[in-house]
């Protein structure tokens, strides 16, 4: 049987042949998106830490479009208590959109909640594991691929009559579909690969490194700590190797975008460059100082338990110093406290930075510690009780950046008491 575009010229072949692309296009671009929830989720079940949590509502809402027929749709939401991994002794109370389980589960009901820091956005680091929910996305994906493969198909038809012609067209094409979805899987699988091969080497290196009995114990390395491997660098010696480790994409082998996966990150390049900094308290403080997120907190705290009667300075910089350096940490930490509802670890370094640090702190400092201090009292005695107790530290601050000429700090403390005040997080997380 002779190929249907046979004798004619070339360029009205060229023309069919795009054609015909432009026909299976938009079933390729769905079959790699199917492939690619397919990866993501056996990276959630693989890697992620799975965590049981209770169903303690099936909540039925109506939302009105804002559009003019005004219609409303029905939202059914599961409401879920999971304990947060990421705080300690927190529970994250969530909502996710989840119609097919409204008619499976019951309240008081266990599910498996995943959550995935390396993989999943920080806006939504949890996912339900229930298969209805979990493959929920690569189901419509091959829904939307029968959809998108109708096309192509039909044409089939039209360009060849003849039935076995008809049938070879149609495996070539269906093999380029199964190929356009397994690329993401495979891919992924492969550098995972790759990644559990590297851990091997991460095993051997860091049993070479110094041993810190303290640091083991109050600040042990989190669950997904070998999930980044070091590929070969040693941050214990290679502080510029690691600094470009640090500054790389998120890992290979991960399905996550943006800055999935930074903090976890620089909190591994942190820790284990502290290794390296045990006898110098101020380049650890300056080390501390590139994470300000709750991935922190027990470094912050660390370093605060075994270091806040050290002192240091460097002569030609005023905020390398214990004095800077120590309250703008301590008041770092007490923010992130006060944020997840730790009021009384919070209250618990306020005196000691206030009678050794604060008086010898540089204007910075001293605003960040004195806005979580703010943020601290008015979360336990209240606004009024709070401007009572903190206007003297205010008016020192004052004072001080008056002496030095601290025109940019003497605006901001004018707008001391208008700004923003940290509040205790309910145990409520957006809805999903």
């Amino acid at each position: 049987m002779p190929h249907p575009l046979h004798g004619l010229p070339l360029s009205s072949q060229f023309k069919d042949r795009g054609r015909q692309l432009l026909w299976l296009a938009p079933a390729l671009v769905v079959a790699l998106w199917l492939g690619w929830q397919v990866q993501q989720r056996l990276t959630w079940v693989t890697h992620g830490l799975h965590i049981p949590a209770q169903v303690i509502e099936l909540s039925r809402s109506h939302s009105r479009s804002s559009t003019a027929s005004g219609r409303s749709a029905l939202r059914l939401d599961v409401v879920v208590d999971v304990p947060d991994p990421r705080r300690e002794g927190a529970v994250e109370r969530l909502h996710f959109l989840a119609p097919l389980l409204h008619a499976v589960l019951h309240v008081g009901d266990s599910v498996l909640v995943l959550h995935d820091p390396l993989t999943l956005s920080p806006q939504e680091p949890f996912v339900l594991a229930h298969p209805l929910q979990l493959w929920q996305g690569p189901a419509f994906g091959l829904l939307l691929l029968g959809v998108c493969w109708a096309l192509p198909y039909a044409a089939l038809h039209r360009r060849y009559p003849a039935p076995e012609a008809r049938r070879r067209a149609l495996r070539r094409r269906q093999w380029a579909l199964g190929v356009a979805v397994m690329v993401p899987v495979l891919v992924g699988q492969a550098l995972a690969l790759r990644d559990r091969a590297a851990q091997d080497g991460d095993r051997a290196l860091e049993a070479r490194w110094p041993a810190w009995t303290e640091l083991d114990a109050e600040v042990p390395r989190p669950w997904w700590w070998s999930r980044l491997p070091w590929h070969g660098v040693d941050p214990v010696t290679d502080e510029a190797g690691a600094q470009a480790w640090r500054s790389a994409p998120v890992g290979p082998g991960l399905v996550g975008w943006g800055d999935v996966g930074a903090s976890e990150r620089r909190f591994k390049f942190v820790r284990a460059r502290m290794l390296a900094l045990r006898e110098q308290p101020g380049a650890l403080a300056g080390l501390l100082g590139q994470g300000h997120d709750p991935n922190f907190i027990p470094l912050y705290r660390f370093f605060l338990t075994h270091y806040l009667d050290a002192t240091w300075s460097a002569p030609g910089c005023s905020r390398c110093n214990d004095s800077s350096q120590v309250t703008e940490m301590a008041g770092d930490l007490m923010l992130m406290l006060v944020q997840d509802g730790r009021l009384d670890e919070a209250a618990r370094w306020a005196p000691r930075i206030v009678a050794d640090k604060l008086p010898g702190a540089d204007a910075r400092a001293r605003l960040s510690f004195l806005i979580a201090y703010r943020s601290l009292l008015e979360a336990q005695l209240g606004p009024e009780a709070a401007q009572r107790q903190l206007q003297a530290l205010v008016d020192d601050a004052i004072a001080a950046a008056r002496a030095h000429g601290e025109t940019w700090a003497l605006e901001r403390w004018a707008g001391f008491w208008r700004g923003y005040v940290a509040r205790p997080r309910r145990g409520l997380a957006a809805t999903r």
